[in-house]
């Protein structure tokens, strides 16, 4: 099915983010009956929601890694910081944060993955790696390259996990690699 806009929504005044209502939970609970048949629940409800998705879409409400660059978006004050990450990048050969992969957080750091310069590591394929970008200082802290020229086996678009104290990332032949903050 084709992206929609949602069908319930009385509000029409803030833009929306297009979604399939098929693949929305508030949309399928909007659209049931009880057994007396009335609405699951309200239409105040359907439209709070509707506004949260909005926000969180449109917002990220959460710091947003993309190519090169932090974006924060403080919701309270409406400030947006973008801090341009190149400098820090380059310093470990990093050609780009694989943006589309998402990330992991904890108290004190990000991690996600990374494309490696290949022209400054003279290989013929885009080597990868994880790293762990500092909240405080926009440095990276550590890195870990996947070392291989296997086009098989390579981090695509696994998200890292975090869990006590452990790192852990998938790579395409579910090789799973785990690593433990010291």
């Amino acid at each position: 099915a084709q992206p929609e806009q949602p069908p319930l929504s009385s509000d029409q005044s803030q833009a929306k983010p297009a979604y399939n209502p098929d693949e929305s939970p508030l949309a399928w609970l909007a659209r049931r009956k009880d057994k007396d048949g009335h609405p699951l629940i309200a239409r105040e409800e359907f439209d709070a929601g509707e506004r949260l998705r909005a926000d969180f879409h449109f917002a990220l409400m959460s710091p947003h890694l993309t190519a090169c660059h932090l974006v924060e978006i403080d919701l309270e004050k409406g400030d947006i910081l973008i801090t341009h990450l190149k400098d820090t990048l380059e310093s470990h050969q990093i050609s780009a944060f694989q943006n589309k992969s998402g990330y992991a957080e904890d108290d004190t750091h990000y991690y996600t993955t990374v494309y490696l310069d290949k022209k400054k590591l003279g290989v013929n394929y885009m080597p990868t790696a994880i790293c762990s970008l500092n909240k405080t200082t926009l440095k990276i802290d550590w890195l870990y390259r996947f070392d291989t020229d296997d086009t098989d086996d390579y981090v695509s678009i696994q998200v890292p996990q975090t869990s006590n104290n452990k790192l852990y990332q998938l790579t395409q032949n579910k090789v799973l690699y785990i690593f433990e903050k010291e």
